[in-house]
């Protein structure tokens, strides 16, 4: 029913970590196939794998760049995600409800599962958590969403996230601009009128295309995954992701 793809152990502490995380997952009664990726054998081949031994269940052991990579390889399958974090990162704090790796084992037994939104570059690149692009000082920039359009310089740093389901009743992202610039054209919003994006600003919106004069890399956990200029929107299928009880549905 599960199949495990660890983050390859670094290190006696890292090994000791996780000889008790399979101990634990045997203790109950959880425990499936274990994998991890290795050269020639990646962690896209690994979903191949278990989407091919029916595998109802794909669990992520490590950071939030595992995570993301299994997420945009699961996205057209039938299977739910489970994560067993690795490190104190509050983005998978955010998603599952606990950074403990005891707790999301524990978590992972009773499967309980939402629903969770994938931002989608130009239709292809999907994304979990925060999307970044960089514009360098004095470099041009459009965003343009249906309520909205904002032309400015840099530096400045965007990042666009998916909203959970519970978070908004319909598909949307929020939009973080962080600028130590004004705008030159400034904010203009059909519903709102004329604004002014500050230091740091947050919108909610269904989509957005940015645009910009050079190509810059668009970043997620780390990983180039995409560059600028882009069409984002999300993911119509998403994911079905293993949380805590303290997420709401």
């Amino acid at each position: 029913m599960y199949y495990y793809i660890f983050e390859p152990p670094q290190g006696p502490k890292e090994y000791e970590r996780t000889a008790q995380i399979k101990d634990l997952l045997s203790q109950l009664g959880i425990a499936g196939e274990m994998a991890a990726p290795q050269p020639g054998r990646s962690i896209e081949d690994l979903v191949k794998v278990a989407i091919a031994k029916r595998y109802s269940t794909i669990v992520t052991v490590g950071g939030i760049d595992l995570i993301n990579r299994v997420a945009r390889a699961i996205v057209s399958h039938d299977v739910v995600l489970g994560i067993i974090p690795l490190s104190d990162d509050p983005d998978i704090g955010e998603l599952i409800g606990t950074t403990d790796w005891r707790v999301a084992a524990e978590q992972l037994k009773r499967r309980r599962w939402q629903h969770i939104q994938l931002g989608s570059m130009n239709g292809m690149g999907c994304f979990l958590t925060a999307a970044t692009v960089q514009v360098p000082a004095g470099k041009e920039f459009g965003i343009k969403t249906p309520d909205f359009e904002l032309n400015s310089e840099g530096p400045t740093l965007i990042s666009i996230t998916p909203l959970r389901q519970s978070e908004t009743p319909v598909a949307g992202l929020d939009l973080c601009i962080q600028t130590e610039q004004k705008p030159k054209t400034g904010l203009l919003s059909f519903f709102k009128g004329k604004q002014e994006v500050h230091e740091t600003s947050h919108f909610t919106v269904t989509e957005l295309s940015l645009t910009t004069t050079e190509a810059y890399p668009i970043m997620v956990a780390g990983e180039n995954i995409s560059e600028t200029s882009v069409d984002i929107t999300t993911e119509t299928k998403g994911i079905r992701l293993i949380v805590g009880k303290g997420i709401s549905n």
